[in-house]
């Protein structure tokens, strides 16, 4: 079977790109073609495809008013993605159409293509975009759903975007793409990673005949555990509003005795040190950004893991990986989090936002460090049996394989 893959980034950026990768040496490694489309970077994997990528498009940094007004257009409908899908398409012959984190950039103008050849479409959705403008439900530091109802205008009242263009171009590509169903049509199944987005798109009205739930895979063999620790507490990822990181700091007033790591960047790093200069902690250190190696040794010396977001998180990765190297995990009750860290089982959970409602678990998961190892271990566990990659190549299978006979009639 041939495959298309739409991905904006060729390169490892963040969870959407990781399973992007991860699902497409799955794939080859079964003996099927994988055929990736994308933008041109400096950081991406080598394909032979890569003629038909299209040029990168950022929407940083200086334009001319004309440039502003093509790169907004383009969010909605990129002819060029579609010219060159169209192109790729025909030489290689794809059974199915596989997409991932498309919009902007790409638009869900190659999906057109698909359509047309009467090629099965399927999204994997690594966040809200398909009902949410700013794709996170999240807006100044706490969770917004005014746009329920396809009510999209909210997100220029709201300045969701940058600024009050950068609103207005979200709010159309919305009013567009999902009052007007133009993406959703071009759409044969969509798979939610965690049941919570399962439940959310469909209480905002995607067809729940399209709407498939699936957790991502992840290979707990590349990862060996270790449960036993150097005794900080961790939190590994970006440093950013929706992270609560903030609260994360805040709880450590009542930790003094306790070290925590926070490893990585983000736009809220200068702040956040700021912050826990005001709060005089002396037990807090930043990092900065970790990978590789360095990344799995600050990981594997950990007591503990926090996940402290306080947005409707998907999936994320940190959560499993910290399961699959043996470690507990103190995650907030929010979004799918609770999916994964089952409380009392492989990991504690706390109200999120709550600093001290997060210091108490803290508190109580440190004070028993072989209740730590036993929850790591659970965790691990889970992470063999339920995230493994070969069940999940059979259920991809079998969905492409039930698109195309449904196709065929």
């Amino acid at each position: 079977m041939k495959i298309l893959m739409l991905n904006k980034y060729y390169y490892l950026r963040g969870g959407s790109e990781r399973y992007f990768f991860d699902l497409s040496r799955l794939l080859e490694s079964h003996g099927h073609t994988v055929i990736p489309f994308s933008m041109h970077n400096e950081r991406n994997e080598p394909s032979e495809w890569s003629r038909f990528f299209v040029p990168e498009v950022e929407y940083t940094g200086p334009m001319s008013p004309w440039h502003k007004i093509r790169a907004a257009a383009g969010t909605i409908h990129s002819p060029l993605a579609r010219r060159n899908v169209e192109a790729l398409v025909r030489e290689t012959k794809p059974d199915v159409v596989h997409a991932h984190n498309i919009y902007h950039q790409l638009s869900y103008s190659p999906l057109a293509v698909a359509k047309a050849r009467g090629i099965p479409v399927v999204l994997t959705a690594h966040d809200y975009k398909l009902v949410c403008p700013n794709n996170q439900f999240f807006r100044r530091a706490e969770i917004c759903e005014r746009c329920a109802g396809r009510h999209f205008r909210h997100a220029f009242t709201q300045r969701c975007g940058k600024g009050a263009a950068g609103s207005l171009v979200l709010a159309i590509e919305s009013y567009v793409n999902r009052r007007l169903n133009d993406a959703v049509k071009k759409i044969d199944a969509i798979i939610t990673p965690s049941r919570f987005m399962h439940d959310k798109f469909i209480e905002y009205g995607l067809p729940e005949e399209k709407v498939i739930h699936r957790y991502n895979m992840l290979d707990a063999t590349a990862f060996d555990p270790e449960y036993e620790t150097q005794g900080y507490i961790l939190y590994f990822g970006r440093l950013a509003a929706e992270k609560g990181v903030l609260t994360l700091l805040r709880s450590m007033q009542r930790l003094p005795q306790v070290r925590l790591l926070l490893a990585g960047e983000g736009p809220e790093r200068p702040s956040l040190e700021s912050e826990s200069g005001r709060l005089g902690l002396r037990n807090v250190e930043f990092l900065g950004y970790r990978s590789g190696q360095a990344l799995e040794d600050v990981i594997r010396g950990a007591s503990v893991i926090v996940v402290p977001s306080e947005w409707h998180e998907n999936q994320p990765y940190s959560v499993l990986e910290a399961m699959a190297y043996g470690k507990a995990v103190i995650g907030a009750r929010i979004g799918g989090i609770p999916e994964l860290v089952e409380d009392g089982k492989s990991g504690l959970l706390f109200t999120a936002g709550d600093a001290g409602d997060l210091a108490r678990k803290l508190e109580q998961a440190l004070a028993d460090p072989q209740n730590l190892q036993r929850m790591g271990r659970q965790g691990r566990a889970r992470v063999e049996q339920e995230f493994a990659p070969e069940p999940h190549y059979r259920f991809m299978l079998e969905l492409y394989e039930r698109l195309l006979q449904l196709r065929r009639g």
